[in-house]
């Protein structure tokens, strides 16, 4: 066999290789770099893994649903619909899943989801948070970090982040997203000096223990996906998806986070879309 012909061979077997393994060295669901916060920041591979995309099992995440609503997979997600069968009909109750184990008190979550609603009543509030492990299903926890919270289905929702303790809070004011059916990533990053949210890669709340070292629990916690109705009430059919998950570690520092990112405040009074 000629070089040249070997060379040819190599090169092919090469692109061939990096075919096969492209869907598994990129993010599931189609998330680039540039809606990612882990990859934005540099936050290396992730150490805990949750996708659905190739049929996937649930071993490990629970649920709850107390009316017409269910917990399934949909299209390669983990999906929180409130039901009943038929969407233009108003549904009732709350639904919620949350991961049973693999509980941290600091390191990196990242989720992409959305929320995709039918017909027109109450909206959910639809929450992704992290809680303790063990919280009942039933039970905001005694401490919560919100990555995202949202009621409606607009172009221009008002969605809100913060965390609790307790009985203090400390909050971002309000931004508006895209929550008509659209995907976004939304990531938080635990240290012991520093809490930061990310939104579709960019850094968006921080608060560090210097301004609230209340705000810092020691307290293991877990993904918590919700959809929270307010009993008797006639709801929105909604269905609230996640497409991947993702845990990091703090072994790799990460990129600097800018100094203009917003700091939370606190709170004394109940805060809508916060658990």
């Amino acid at each position: 066999m000629s070089r040249r012909v070997r060379a040819a061979v190599a090169t092919a077997v090469a692109t061939l290789a990096a075919t096969a393994l492209a869907p598994l060295l990129s993010p599931l669901g189609g998330a680039s770099a540039a809606t990612s916060a882990g990859a934005a920041f540099g936050w290396g591979g992730a150490s805990e893994v949750w996708d659905w995309e190739r049929g996937e099992s649930t071993t490990g995440w629970r649920d709850v649903a107390d009316g017409t609503g269910r917990v399934g997979i949909y299209y390669g997600q983990l999906g929180l619909d409130s039901g009943p069968a038929s969407y233009s009909s108003t549904a009732s109750g709350d639904v919620l899943a949350w991961l049973d184990g693999n509980a941290h008190s600091r390191g990196r979550w990242e989720f992409r989801m959305k929320s995709k609603q039918w017909a027109t009543a109450t909206p959910y509030q639809v929450r992704l948070e992290l809680v303790p492990a063990g919280t009942p299903a039933s039970s905001c926890g005694t401490t919560a970090v919100t990555l995202a919270s949202w009621n409606g289905y607009t172009s221009s929702t008002p969605t809100r982040l913060g965390v609790r303790n307790g009985t203090s809070r400390w909050t971002l004011a309000p931004f508006t997203l895209n929550q008509a059916n659209v995907f976004h990533t939304y990531a938080v990053e635990i240290k012991d000096t520093a809490i930061t949210w990310f939104v579709d890669a960019k850094a968006v709340g921080r608060l560090t223990s210097t301004q609230a070292p209340g705000a810092f629990s020691t307290t293991a916690l877990v993904p918590r996906l919700v959809l929270d109705g307010p009993a008797g009430t006639a709801m929105t059919h909604t269905r609230a998806t996640t497409d991947w998950d993702r845990y990091f570690t703090l072994a790799r520092a990460g990129a600097t986070i800018p100094t203009t990112t917003p700091s939370l405040t606190a709170t004394t009074t109940a805060v809508s879309g916060m658990c």
